[in-house]
């Protein structure tokens, strides 16, 4: 496919088979102190709804108007459809959450379109996405990638205290998605 042909949004980065795998990520964050990783990433364990198997995978947290959100493309998803509880390990802390599946097209398009902006340069690693243009994406793009790829937007509501949202991800911008 030819540049011109790709579309502006893409799933993954060219250059992620030097990352480390989901056993070392996962076994990082399990620690008490888990590092700088703590602030960008949180372990999310979960039960499945139709095999009922225990699942922790690693997951991008991001703070849109000081809410905690998880921006994914995963088939799990989907077991947060309508709602449901989990925990998340997060700076160190394992702590019970609600998820919530966002199924609005147009609030999950504009919510990376917020992230991309807040991210800057950092925004394709932040989201595994690759950026196919020279500026930023416009809703238009955003909305094709939702529907072409998946890409979700979980609320994440916490129902133990705890840390709060990452700093980097909560001051720079507080507009509605």
């Amino acid at each position: 496919m030819s540049p011109a042909e790709r579309p502006v949004i893409e799933l993954g980065r060219p250059g992620d088979e030097g990352l480390p795998d989901n056993e070392a990520v996962i076994a990082a964050l399990s620690a008490p102190t888990p590092g700088p990783m703590a602030q960008r990433l949180l372990l999310l364990h979960f039960t499945g709804r139709r095999t009922g198997r225990a699942f922790t995978i690693p997951v991008g947290a991001h703070s849109l108007d000081d809410n905690l959100v998880l921006a994914t493309s995963g088939t799990w998803r989907h077991n947060f459809a309508g709602g449901a509880d989990a925990e998340i390990t997060w700076l160190g802390e394992r702590r019970a959450a609600r998820l919530e599946l966002v199924t609005e097209p147009v609030r999950v398009a504009n919510s990376y379109l917020r992230l991309i902006r807040l991210y800057g340069p950092a925004a394709q690693r932040r989201l595994d996405l690759t950026i196919n243009s020279d500026g930023p994406p416009t809703t238009a793009d955003l909305r094709d990638a939702v529907e072409r790829y998946g890409l979700s937007l979980i609320d994440v509501r916490l129902l133990t205290p705890g840390p709060s949202a990452p700093a980097e991800a909560a001051a720079p911008e507080r507009t509605r998605a």
